[in-house]
């Protein structure tokens, strides 16, 4: 009776062990899928950047339509502070996916300190003026510079999300980027490059 208890008693030991064994191999394996699939879509993500930066950085910007908020046109130099190389620009328009176009704007305003932020230019691309004004209201973009942009004829402006570009004095595009709410550790990083890289360059 006790042999046979004692065998009891392993067999449900025994089986406890395997179980358990089973349940942390299966969460490993699903942590390691995880990972391999976080890892794959950065892996896709930064090849589309890439991707992008080939077709876009480098081509002028001509031929460009610049208004203010009231609807009056500029000058694309009036768009620059004086002294001003170079413009870090976030562009979105009211054609494109609206949660991306916030978290475009949101992103910038999180990578950056206050000071840093009050140098980037956004470019919307809206069809009657009180639609711009309705967007720096709703994104808290008063004190910044905010243009009615378009005639750009570049790969990006094909997709339905906002995006960064850096160009010069000559509308030379500089330096793309394509936010992405799924990897805003990245997008971050980037942001602070483009920043540092193209506004303190010489």
């Amino acid at each position: 009776m006790k042999k046979s208890y004692i065998i009891i008693v392993l067999l449900i030991l025994l089986n406890t062990f395997i179980c358990y064994r089973f349940i942390s191999t299966k969460r490993y394996d699903d942590m390691i899928i995880q990972s391999l699939s976080e890892n794959s879509e950065e892996r896709a993500y930064l090849w589309g950047h890439l991707s992008n930066s080939i077709l876009n950085d480098g081509r002028k910007l001509n031929g460009l339509l610049v208004r203010d908020s009231i609807g009056d046109e500029l000058v694309v130099r009036d768009m620059f502070q004086p002294n001003e190389k170079r413009l870090l620009i976030c562009r979105f328009s009211e054609k494109y996916c609206q949660s991306c176009v916030k978290y475009a704007i949101d992103a910038i305003e999180h990578s950056l300190n206050f000071d840093e932020t009050l140098n980037v230019v956004y470019w919307a691309d809206c069809e009657r003026s009180d639609s711009l004004r309705r967007y720096i209201d709703d994104y808290s973009l008063r004190d910044k510079r905010v243009f009615n942009v378009t005639n750009i004829d570049i790969h990006f402006e094909h997709s339905i999300s906002p995006y960064y570009l850096v160009v010069d004095t000559s509308m030379q595009i500089l330096s793309t980027y394509m936010p992405h709410k799924e990897t805003y550790s990245l997008d971050s990083i980037f942001i602070n490059q483009l920043y540092n890289r193209y506004y303190f360059e010489e």
